[in-house]
């Protein structure tokens, strides 16, 4: 029997552990407890695990906005390209500042429509929500400077406002600033109406999904 009994202890699976493991993990170190000891452990993983998170988010939100930087560039040598030639032949354009806003928009509205999630928008819930209330008036001033400038076409006639130039190159200004103010004034009114529905559908899907 005492063969058996021994025989029983040798045959019984022993902890992985060794025992002063197990006696530092279920007593802790000594002066705290061990519910104090689970705790600060749990602390610690957490402030860790949250400072890789922070440092990676940090990372990535450096890319995003260097990103934007970027794109703000490649925005002001459209804006000179195209305003240029009008500016240089006629410093009193009078639909300068729409001009300059139907640019800033369409180009900056159509990046975000189709590349949300590399702009600092992507996850700022509040932002969404102003720049969805921000379209609305914008997208009835666009539309007045729009109509005021197709008045001004038919009535006065784009021809005056480069009456110092040769007829060669008054027909080609007359061509060139129809062109662009129509393409970046229809395409920036466009992107202003499709704007807040992109807005809606992304604090939808950040809410809902955690995506864009």
């Amino acid at each position: 029997m005492v063969l058996a009994l021994k025989a029983g202890r040798v045959g019984r699976r022993q902890p992985f552990f060794p025992s002063s493991l197990r006696r530092g993990v279920s007593k802790g170190p000594p002066g705290i407890s061990r519910r104090a000891f689970v705790i600060l452990g749990s602390a610690q993983l957490f402030f860790i695990g949250g400072y890789h998170i922070f440092a990676a988010m940090k990372k990535d939100t450096s890319l995003i906005f260097k990103s934007e930087f970027f794109w703000l560039l490649i925005t002001l040598l459209i804006f000179s390209a195209v305003l240029w030639p009008i500016y240089s032949r006629n410093p009193q354009f009078p639909f300068l500042y729409a001009n300059a806003a139907f640019i800033l928009v369409f180009i900056t509205f159509t990046r975000y429509i189709f590349l949300l999630k590399q702009t600092p928008l992507r996850y700022a819930q509040w932002a969404k929500v102003v720049v969805f209330l921000v379209c609305i008036p914008l997208v009835f001033y666009l539309i007045q400077e729009m109509h005021a400038f197709q008045v001004f076409a038919d009535e006065t006639g784009v021809q005056s406002l480069f009456m110092n130039l040769t007829d060669k190159d008054q027909s080609k200004m007359i061509e060139y600033t129809k062109t662009e103010m129509t393409f970046f004034g229809v395409g920036s009114i466009i992107a202003t109406v499709i704007m807040p529905f992109r807005m809606l559908i992304s604090f939808w899907r950040t809410h809902n999904h955690g995506t864009t």
